[in-house]
C-alpha cells in the first residue's frame, strides 16, 4: 500500500470513529432521555410533541432549501478560494431563508394553531419554529466541516450541543414538568449551537450573499424543496392523521416505536456522513469502486435492519414505562419502513449526478401522492397499522423507481440476487418478531426478550464483517472501466 493510500486509509478509519462516536453519544443520549421524559410525560402529551415536531419538520424544508446538498454539489468538486466564496455567500443566504421561514412562521402561528382544533398553543408553534428557523445556518456549516473531514470539530459542536439540551431538559422538567419544558430547552440549544458554528464559519470563509449562489439555490435546491414537501407528505401525513382519525395516545404510541425504530437509520450514519460529501467525486473518478460501495451498502443496510427489529421491541419493554409497552408491536414494520427511506438514499447518487434535480422530484411527487393517499386511506379504515402499511407501500415505490432510473449513470448495478437479499432478509425478521411479541406467556416472556436482544446485538456486532463477504460471494457485474 502506498503512503498516499494509507494516510487516505488512515483519515478514513479517524472520521468514522469521530462519526460513529456523534451519532451513538448523540442518539444514545436521546434513547436515554426518551424514557425521562415519557415518565412525566403520558402518551397524550408525547403525541402532542410529535405534532409540534411535525410542524417544526415542514417549516424547516423550507430553511434548508437543499443549501447543504448545494454546498456538497457545487462547492465540493472546488478548492481553495473559490470553494470559500461559495461556502460564504450559500452561508449568508441561509442565513436570509432562516430570517423570512421565522417572520413567516410567527405570522402563521395563529392560523395553524386552529386548523389544529386548538390542541397546539400558537407560542408553541412560535417557539419552536425560532430554532427551526436556524436549521440552514447550522446544517451548512456541519456540512462544510464534514467536507473538510474536519470530525472531530464535527464531534465537539455536535455532542456539546446534545449534552446542553439534556441538561436543560432535566432541569426545566424538575421544576416544570410539562411539555412547554422540553421545547425551551431545545431552542436554547439549538441557539447555543448556531452561535458556535456561526464564529467557527465567519472565521474560516467570511459570510456573503452573492446572486450566483442564488441562481444555483434556485435551480438545483428549489426542486429539493419540493422533494422534501413531497418526503413531508410521506414522512409527516402519518401523524396528521394518526391524531386526525385515532387520537393523541396512539400517536405517542407510534412515536415512541417510531423513535426505537430509527435506530436503523442512525445505524448507518456514520457511513453516510464520511460518503455524501465525497460520492460525486467517487462517481466521477471511480466509478466502480463507487457502485461497489453502494452494494456494500446495501447489504450493510439488510442487516441493521433485522438487528434494530430484533432489538428495538426489546429496548421499549425494558426501558420505557408500562404505558408505552404496546408500542412494541409497531416497531418492526416501522423499522422495514425506515429502511427502505435510507435505501432511497443511498442509491439516489445516479439521479443526484445530474444537473438537474427533476428527474427525483418527478419519483417523489409520485411517490408522495401514493403514500399520502394509502397513508389517509389506511389510517381513516385500519388506524395506525393501515397507516404504516401504507407508508411502506410507498416508500418500496420510491425505492424501486430511483434504482431503475438511477442506474443508468453508474458502470454497473447490483445483481438482481443481492437486492432480493437485501428486502427479505427484514420481512423475516419481523415476521418472527412479531409472532414471538404476540405468543408472550408467562415465564417464556423473558425467554423471548433475551434470545431476541442477543439476536440484534449479534446481527449489528457482525454486519461490518459479513456484508463484506456477502458481498464478494453474491458479486456485482464487471466493471466495464477499470478505477482510477
Amino acid at each position: 500500500m502506498s503512503l498516499a493510500n494509507s494516510q487516505r486509509a488512515t483519515q478514513f478509519k479517524k472520521s468514522l470513529i469521530f462519526y460513529g462516536l456523534s451519532i451513538v453519544l448523540m442518539k444514545g443520549l436521546s434513547l436515554i432521555m426518551l424514557p425521562f421524559i415519557a415518565g412525566y410525560l403520558p402518551p397524550a402529551q408525547m403525541g402532542k410533541l410529535e405534532l409540534l415536531t411535525t410542524a417544526a419538520m415542514l417549516l424547516s424544508l423550507f430553511v434548508a432549501m437543499g443549501l447543504e446538498d448545494c454546498l456538497f454539489r457545487f462547492a465540493g468538486t472546488q478548492t481553495g478560494n473559490k470553494q470559500r466564496n461559495i461556502v460564504a455567500s450559500l452561508y449568508g443566504w441561509s442565513l436570509y431563508l432562516g430570517a423570512v421561514a421565522f417572520l413567516l412562521g410567527y405570522i402563521a402561528a395563529p392560523t395553524i394553531s386552529q386548523l389544529t382544533g386548538g390542541q397546539l398553543a400558537p407560542y408553541q408553534l412560535q417557539i419552536i419554529w425560532a430554532g427551526v428557523a436556524l436549521e440552514g445556518a447550522i446544517s451548512l456549516p456541519l456540512g462544510y466541516l464534514r467536507m473538510r473531514d474536519n470530525a472531530g470539530q464535527f464531534f465537539a459542536v455536535v455532542i456539546g450541543r446534545t449534552f446542553l439540551q439534556a441538561l436543560l431538559t432535566v432541569v426545566l422538567l424538575h421544576h416544570n414538568p410539562h411539555l412547554d419544558s422540553v421545547i425551551i430547552a431545545s431552542v436554547i440549544a439549538t441557539f447555543s449551537q448556531a452561535f458556535v458554528l456561526g464564529l467557527c464559519q465567519y472565521r474560516s470563509t467570511g459570510i456573503a450573499a452573492k446572486r450566483q449562489e442564488l441562481t444555483a439555490i434556485w435551480r438545483y435546491g428549489m426542486p429539493l424543496l419540493g422533494s422534501g414537501l413531497c418526503m413531508f407528505a410521506l414522512n409527516g401525513v402519518d401523524r396528521i392523521a394518526i391524531a386526525q382519525w385515532d387520537s393523541l395516545t396512539q400517536l405517542g404510541l407510534y412515536s415512541v416505536a417510531a423513535k426505537f425504530a430509527l435506530a436503523t437509520v442512525l445505524l448507518m450514519q456514520p457511513f453516510g456522513m464520511w460518503w455524501r460529501p465525497r460520492r460525486f467525486e467517487w462517481l466521477q473518478h471511480r466509478a466502480a469502486q463507487c457502485t461497489q460501495v453502494l452494494g456494500l451498502a446495501s447489504v450493510l443496510l439488510s442487516l441493521m435492519t433485522c438487528g434494530v427489529i430484533c432489538m428495538a421491541p426489546v429496548l421499549i419493554i425494558v426501558l420505557m414505562p408500562e404505558a408505552y409497552h404496546s408500542a412494541t408491536l409497531l416497531a418492526g414494520a416501522i423499522a422495514i419502513m425506515f429502511g427502505l427511506r435510507e435505501a432511497s438514499e443511498i442509491h439516489n447518487i445516479g439521479l443526484l449526478s445530474q444537473q438537474s434535480t427533476l428527474p427525483l422530484l418527478k419519483i417523489n411527487v409520485t411517490s408522495a401522492i401514493i403514500g399520502a393517499s394509502c397513508c389517509l386511506l389506511g389510517t381513516f379504515y385500519w388506524g395506525v397499522s393501515g397507516c404504516i402499511t401504507g407508508l411502506i407501500i410507498a416508500q418500496g415505490f420510491r425505492l424501486a423507481a430511483i434504482h431503475l432510473q438511477g442506474k443508468n449513470a453508474l458502470v454497473h448495478h447490483v445483481q438482481p440476487l443481492l437486492l432480493l437479499f437485501c428486502v427479505c432478509m427484514p420481512v423475516v425478521a419481523t415476521g418472527i418478531s412479531y409472532t414471538a411479541l404476540s405468543s408472550q406467556v408467562g415465564i417464556w416472556q423473558l425467554t423471548i426478550y433475551s434470545v431476541a436482544l442477543a439476536l440484534g446485538c449479534a446481527i449489528c456486532a457482525g454486519a461490518m464483517v459479513i456484508s463484506y463477504r456477502l458481498t464478494n460471494y453474491l458479486g456485482f457485474r464487471q466493471a466495464t472501466t477499470a478505477p482510477c
